[in-house]
């Protein structure tokens, strides 16, 4: 918001209210080094100065960004200057190319303390940088999600009432954004187990698997009891062939964050993975249906995360 009523002088009345509306949103914590990494970011950083004075020194920041689990260069990631990257000219970015290198320019001088490092598939980091006269190298190994949508993986298949008209729908169990998860039916069958409502997705190239992490967290306005129970993970190489990969049961201590679950076999040459929801969490909160509890009309996930080397 900020950003854009500074764009939006500069074009309508020639940027001559830029020191009025600085001094109003400094003085509010929304100064010149305050930062959120995006829209979602619920830990903003509030910071109360001014811009520093035109003809300030400047410098830059450069380095390589590569793929944590290969090696390999990890081309179309991109690094952004929390607060200072809304798309307009002159943000703080620059995304990677082929050999994984980046270079930001014309920064004033200072600590920013949300650098972020993501996109193409990757998980974000956020780190703090100085920007110093000297120019600087911040190199970054980042991890992928190969089940991420915005890294070529696909929804090919879904079972339950698809929700997303309301933000909720399955392809938000693919978006890396912990900010929106998938819901959807829960049909009882017995106690709070329920009808079987899962997801497949199709990977953007064969991998080996070293990792699937899940946060089966209640979501969409939902209690902690429409949070993922007894779930199961099957793998395939081609659609046809599946392998149980992982089974089990996540509780309260599950929620809120990433587990990685136990992995136990089909984990070579894996092109699909299919997330299955069998229960909810209504028994950990104590409770049996019918009840009011979201957990026994709906069952959630808010993200599932494929990770491994191939490609």
């Amino acid at each position: 918001m900020r950003n854009a009523i500074l764009i939006a002088d500069r074009v309508v009345a020639g940027g001559k209210h830029q020191g009025s509306i600085w001094k109003v949103f400094a003085k509010r914590g929304m100064g010149f080094f305050a930062a959120t990494v995006d829209g979602s970011d619920t830990e903003p950083i509030e910071d109360f100065a001014l811009p520093p004075a035109a003809g300030s020194p400047k410098s830059s920041i450069a380095g390589v960004v590569t793929d944590r689990d290969t090696g390999l260069p990890a081309a179309g990631v991109a690094v952004t200057f929390g607060g200072h990257s809304s798309g307009f000219a002159g943000s703080y970015a620059a995304v990677t190319d082929a050999a994984g290198n980046y270079q930001i320019k014309n920064v004033f001088l200072g600590t920013y303390p949300k650098v972020a490092a993501s996109g193409n598939g990757y998980e974000r980091q956020v780190r703090t940088v100085t920007v110093t006269k000297q120019p600087g190298t911040v190199d970054w190994a980042v991890r992928r999600d190969w089940a991420a949508s915005q890294g070529g993986a696909q929804l090919v298949d879904f079972s339950g009432d698809d929700y997303t008209a309301y933000g909720c729908g399955p392809g938000q169990a693919i978006d890396m954004s912990p900010g929106s998860g998938w819901s959807t039916d829960a049909v009882l069958t017995e106690g709070t187990a329920i009808e079987p409502r899962f997801i497949t997705v199709q990977l953007p190239a064969a991998i080996d698997l070293t990792s699937v992490e899940i946060n089966p967290t209640g979501n969409c306005g939902d209690d902690a009891s429409a949070s993922t129970g007894d779930y199961r993970v099957e793998t395939s190489p081609d659609g046809t062939a599946w392998t149980v990969a992982a089974s089990g049961h996540f509780g309260p201590a599950d929620r809120d964050r990433a587990t990685a679950v136990p992995l136990s076999a089909g984990t070579t040459g894996v092109r699909l993975v299919r997330y299955t929801m069998l229960g909810t969490q209504v028994a950990d909160e104590g409770g049996s249906c019918p009840s009011d509890l979201s957990g026994c009309s709906y069952v959630d996930t808010v993200e599932v995360g494929v990770y491994g080397a191939g490609g």
